[in-house]
This record gives C-alpha cells, structure tokens and sequence, in this order.
C-alpha cells in the first residue's frame, strides 16, 4: 500500500456550521482522530442566499467571494474553538464547499477516501433538520464510508463498551468487523447483541393452536451470537480486551436503545433481517439514531 493510500485510509471527515450540535460532532470527530491517529477535514457546505443583492452574489465563484470567505471563517473559528477546548494535537483542515450539503459531505468523502463521516444530529444552515431530514438520510444511505451519527450530549469517545447489534446477516457481519476493531482500538469491552422474539402463530379464527417454546427461539439466538462473534473473532486482526455476548427478548430498537444507555459507541450494519430488517431505512435505525444516548455508526454495505 501506498503513502497515499495508506493516509486515506486515516482520515476523518466532519460536517460543521457553527451549531452547537455541529461543534459537538467536531469534538467528536477529533477525540476519534486521537484515538486513530488521524488527520481530520472540517467541511461547511455553503450556498448562495435565497435573495440576491447584486448579480456577484449569484455567480460568485465557489472559492473566492463574501459568502465563501464567510463559510470558510465559520469552519475555522469552529475548529480553532475546538482544539483549544480539548487540548489536542490533531492535523485539521478547514475548508467550505459550496455545494448541496449531503452531496458536499460525500463528495469529500469520497476524494479524501475517509475512514468515517461525521455529522451532528442539529444545526442550523444547511444542516437544519439534519437529524430527521435528507441530510442524514442520504449520509447514511449512500455515504461511501461508515457515517457517525454523534448526538449533541453524546460521551466523547473512551474507553467504554462499544455496543454492535448483529442478526446473521452479511449486513451485521460487517458491523461485527468494524465493531471488533473499533473497540479494540479504544481498549474498550464490546458488547455484542442480539435481539430475538417468539413468533406466535395466529389462525384467522384468532385462537392459538400451538403453543411455542420460547426456549428453542432463546437457544437458536444464542446459539447463532456466539458462532457468529467467534467467528468474527477469529478473524480480527487485533481483539478487544473482553467481549460481552447478550441475547435480548426484545424489539431490536428496544434492545439496542437499553444497552445503548451503559455505551458510549452504537454500532448497526446497513441492512438487516429478522429483528433488524430494513435497519437502515426503517424503524430500527430512524430509533437508534434518533433516540440514542451515544454516537451511532452506520457501517454501509461495499460499494458495487
């Protein structure tokens, strides 16, 4: 691997405006940077205003003019604001981009081939909405790398669990992988979790005909967490400390969301099924994302 390959692979890519929901992603993202020995790139996406004071507003060149500048000073000010509260030696740059904001984020990503993407769940600008909005969602859906999703009072990154949800699929698998190195590369225990339920099978008359042993459901679950953690396990390339296996009775939101609470680190794979199916576009991620404690990391599937 070349220098330059070698450098992509370590760099964080973070979206900023000068929120306070963006000022805690870029903490984040540069804690992270710490942790990986990365170099970090601070993007404020910037477009001209709805309304036009002159004809240079409207054709004002993408690096030079009043608004970029002004988007250039915000990221700056974001991230000098930034290192002097943590105190960290971090190698940032600072830049603005005019330019559509999910398109701008992924676009960078793309160029510098990051490691991960980071966004704040609230801002103002063109992150407003971010959380429930297209921001997040097209991030998510098509970033060409693992996007963190970092709550405004979501923990730094430390030395605590790193949670990763798994169902058996190749989807899952993948997080499992980024999981285990994630963790072992914070020093942290990973907790991996498995949601599971008893189907109860309803005639149309509406009277259940066969009861259903929740024990087999309980012992497949564990069964299939197990082989699939070893497996995964055995082929890390590094381990964390100590690994934690939980098998959970429980909606796969739920479950996450409650183990989520001891974490400082929410791992889901793109898609799923069973428990986690449609995880990133349904009801499980829309949760995790909205409703966790912590940062949470989408791990898309391999481009095509």
């Amino acid at each position: 691997m070349n220098d330059e390959a070698a450098n992509a692979r370590h760099r964080i890519v973070v979206g900023v405006d000068g929120s306070p929901g963006s000022d805690h992603a870029l903490r984040w993202a540069l804690e992270e940077a710490a942790v990986r020995d990365a170099s970090v790139v601070a993007v404020n996406a910037w477009a001209p205003p709805t309304s036009y004071s002159s004809i240079a507003d409207l054709v004002e060149p993408d690096e030079v003019g009043p608004h970029a500048a002004a988007a250039t000073e915000v990221a700056e000010a974001a991230v000098a604001k930034a290192m002097a509260d943590l105190g960290l030696k971090v190698d940032v740059e600072a830049k603005a981009v005019r330019g559509y904001v999910p398109d701008v984020l992924m676009r960078t990503a793309a160029d510098v081939g990051a490691a991960l993407l980071v966004v704040g769940t609230r801002g103002r600008g063109g992150f407003r909405g971010l959380l429930l909005g297209s921001v997040s969602q097209q991030c998510a859906s098509h970033a060409p790398c693992p996007v963190a999703v970092v709550p405004e009072r979501a923990p730094l990154p430390d030395g605590d669990d790193v949670l990763v949800g798994i169902d058996g699929s190749p989807q899952a698998r993948r997080a499992l992988d980024w999981a285990i190195d994630e963790a072992a590369r914070r020093n942290a225990r990973l907790t991996v979790a498995q949601a599971w339920y008893t189907p109860v099978p309803v005639p149309p008359a509406g009277l259940v005909i066969t009861p259903v042993d929740p024990d087999l459901f309980r012992e497949a679950a564990e069964e299939e967490l197990s082989t699939a953690s070893d497996e995964a396990l055995a082929a890390a390339r590094r381990r964390p400390p100590d690994v934690n296996l939980v098998a959970v009775e429980q909606p796969a939101p739920v479950a996450l969301l409650n183990q989520a609470k001891d974490a400082n680190l929410l791992v889901v794979g793109a898609r799923g099924r069973g428990g986690f199916a449609g995880l990133l576009l349904g009801s499980v991620s829309q949760q995790c994302i909205h409703h966790s404690p912590c940062a949470v990391v989408v791990v898309p599937e391999p481009a095509s």
